[in-house]
């Protein structure tokens, strides 16, 4: 089989990530700025290299539509491949207030020069806007509700391995309190209404005690294949 090498950064305190958030209140509405300087979780391609016959290397800014042509399965051992992972910053803005019985909110991301894999497998790198809007509300007897809507929306766009110009998304919850909040029932809910992809994930809570508490829950997934 391939090597294959994920090289996470040393825990160094020049690899460090750092944020600051600003919150201020105005009239009814709750505001906050913040910034993120960190790494991305999910690593890239930062080089493969093949040593086998016909041999060929190459970084991850360069064209890979090419790179594995003509290499026979049999000989992957030869193929040796590097994930890196990148920094990322990103910018952020939240709003919270209440209108009547309804509880309402919006949080905006900026990531600036997220890495992405195109079509032909190179790195590129995009920046990417994901914003969410959600509303939630307390009925009756401790029966909660909640909905949100989310976008992301990848800026200067080419055709990519997995991510669209545009994705959208509901998520929702729900949740009730019963026997005086020793036993919660709550189901959370997700749809990426781009793809059609979605979960379903109902779980329940015991409250033995102030200390422990038992829960359980499954998740039923479904969509394109």
């Amino acid at each position: 089989s391939a090597q294959v090498r994920n090289e996470k950064p040393p825990r160094t305190f020049e690899n460090s990530g750092f944020g600051i958030r600003i919150l201020r209140t105005i009239g009814k509405f709750d505001l906050g700025l913040s910034y993120l300087y960190t790494y991305n979780t999910l690593p890239t391609v930062d080089s493969a290299l093949f040593k086998g016959d016909g041999f060929r290397s190459i970084s991850s800014m360069e064209d890979f539509s090419g790179f594995f042509q003509g290499i026979n399965p049999a000989s992957l051992k030869d193929l040796d491949i590097t994930y890196r992972y990148r920094r990322m910053n990103v910018w952020g803005a939240e709003m919270e207030t209440t209108w009547r019985s309804l509880g309402i909110r919006a949080e905006l991301a900026y990531f600036h020069k997220l890495s992405f894999a195109n079509q032909q497998g190179s790195l590129v790198e995009k920046d990417l806007f994901h914003y969410v809007i959600g509303v939630d509300r307390t009925w009756g007897e401790n029966l909660y509700t909640n909905l949100q809507f989310s976008q992301q929306i990848v800026a200067d766009y080419e055709e990519l391995f997995w991510q669209k110009k545009i994705t959208n998304a509901l998520t929702g919850t729900i949740r009730k309190e019963l026997i005086l909040g020793f036993l919660i029932p709550e189901i959370y809910f997700y749809w990426n209404t781009t793809d059609g992809d979605y979960y379903i994930n109902p779980f329940i809570t015991y409250k033995y005690s102030d200390h422990i508490s038992l829960m359980g829950g499954a998740y039923f997934l479904g969509g394109s294949r």
